[in-house]
């Protein structure tokens, strides 16, 4: 690996992989050399977009590449494990979105590949890095509203009833919880700075088995709340609102924040905390910053946030009775 970059590669070509891409193309010492899809032609187009960059059609010739030194996983939830194992096994860096995988158990055991290997491993959560919550972390510790003392966040996406759709599909380890409900438990995660010490959760499963809707209450010490839902079945919205004594912030479009709201006895005060292109530029630089200082996580999205939010969901699920066929 030279010693100023890292050439990327890109498992899986769908519309995520455009978003990284395009994020990419801000990061100085990042390049995108190669792309690998199964589905025939998708990566000879995505690679059309993205010139120059080499094409694979299978991912064990992109991870046997000497010229990729990481590894974005783009693919669906249920092909993370696989995917992330092949990379770590051949010495490549890793970097997969989220969620990294589909329970518990398959994340340790990743982690512990790639604490053999001596490469570099997290979760493509982006809106930790994002400059929003970047800006978030500093109004809360300039303790305008005071101490945090309950967050409520929202994330809701429509999705038609297509069985096969990804959120639907339990073959694609499909529902809410994994897909949309990752976002407000990470942020309730990053307002309280570490795990609930009790949680408790309800979901409304469909007809695909998969929770449509689903809702989690944790408990944070000293009596910190969290109210939280997500759901595929409701037109747009994500905001999150965050309560102390002294009043509240209020963000718009929590993960992928927009503007920030600070509203107390002397007013509201609004900061734009808009950002360029994708935004998945600041996750690649984290991850690119790490590789080239040769370490094996991110102190922003560590592995150990990582698997407590896996475990969250794993309890989740188990409360619901919900296991995708992997599982069973």
């Amino acid at each position: 690996m030279a010693a100023d970059r890292v050439r990327w590669g890109i498992i899986g070509c769908g519309w995520i992989a455009h978003a990284f891409a395009k994020g990419l193309s801000l990061v100085p010492n990042a390049e995108l050399v190669a792309g690998a899809s199964r589905t025939a032609g998708k990566a000879a187009e995505f690679a059309a977009q993205y010139p120059p960059m080499r094409v694979y059609t299978d991912y064990e010739s992109l991870v046997k590449d000497p010229e990729v030194d990481a590894v974005y996983v783009a693919t669906t939830h249920n092909f993370h494990l696989d995917n992330v194992r092949l990379a770590l096994s051949h010495g490549k860096h890793v970097l997969c979105e989220k969620p990294i995988t589909i329970n518990a158990a398959q994340l340790e055991e990743l982690i512990a590949l790639a604490k053999e290997k001596k490469r570099f491993l997290m979760e493509a959560l982006w809106t930790r890095f994002l400059p929003g919550i970047t800006k978030l972390k500093e109004l809360l510790a300039s303790d305008v509203i005071g101490t945090p003392r309950v967050v409520n966040a929202f994330f809701g996406i429509d999705r038609d009833d297509d069985p096969e759709h990804r959120l639907l599909n339990p073959r694609l380890a499909g529902g809410a919880v994994l897909d949309l409900g990752v976002y407000p438990l990470n942020f309730a995660h990053i307002v309280f700075g570490g795990a609930p010490e009790a949680s408790t959760s309800l979901a409304w499963l469909g007809r695909t088995g998969v929770d449509e809707i689903s809702s989690y209450l944790l408990r944070f010490p000293e009596g910190r709340m969290a109210m939280l839902t997500s759901t595929c079945k409701v037109a747009e919205i994500d905001e999150a609102v965050i309560y102390g004594k002294k009043g509240r912030i209020r963000v718009e479009k929590f993960l992928r924040p927009v503007a920030i709201h600070v509203e107390t006895e002397s007013g509201t005060e609004t900061f734009d905390v808009r950002f360029p292109s994708s935004g998945f530029q600041y996750e690649i630089e984290e991850a690119t910053h790490c590789i080239l200082k040769g370490k094996t996580e991110s102190s922003v999205m560590p592995l150990s946030e990582s698997l407590a939010i896996m475990r969250l969901m794993d309890r989740f699920r188990g409360e619901w009775g919900l296991t995708y066929p992997e599982e069973r």
